[in-house]
């Protein structure tokens, strides 16, 4: 069993209109490292290891505390050109929500 405190998703404590201004911040001490396009993510407090697609990888480089979800969700389509009928910064919200859940990031909020 970790010692690791439980992890709330910081986005559901964000009013609905402002939620895209939330600037997810990664653990300094999760490792990453590159497999390709994808990445392997090492919590060694939580000892649990997270694999991500392209896409995740991305999203996981980009929550420096400095970009909201809203930004990070404008860089993707910028980077990948998604279909625009696709709910990108709902994709954002709920990967960085997992990321949460899982203990990835520090509690800061929008």
């Amino acid at each position: 069993m970790s010692n690791a405190p439980a992890v709330v998703d910081p986005t559901s404590r964000i009013a609905e209109p402002t939620r895209m201004t939330y600037r997810p911040q990664k653990r300094a001490y999760v490792l990453q490292r590159d497999l390709g396009t994808e990445a392997m993510l090492y919590d060694p407090e939580g000892d649990r290891v997270v694999r991500l697609n392209r896409t995740a990888r991305r999203i996981w480089e980009l929550c420096s505390g400095q970009n909201s979800l809203g930004a990070i969700a404008d860089q993707l389509q910028d980077e990948f050109a998604f279909d625009p009928s696709m709910d990108l910064p709902a994709d954002v919200a709920e990967t960085v929500a997992q990321f949460a859940a899982s203990g990835l990031l520090t509690n800061v909020g929008g």
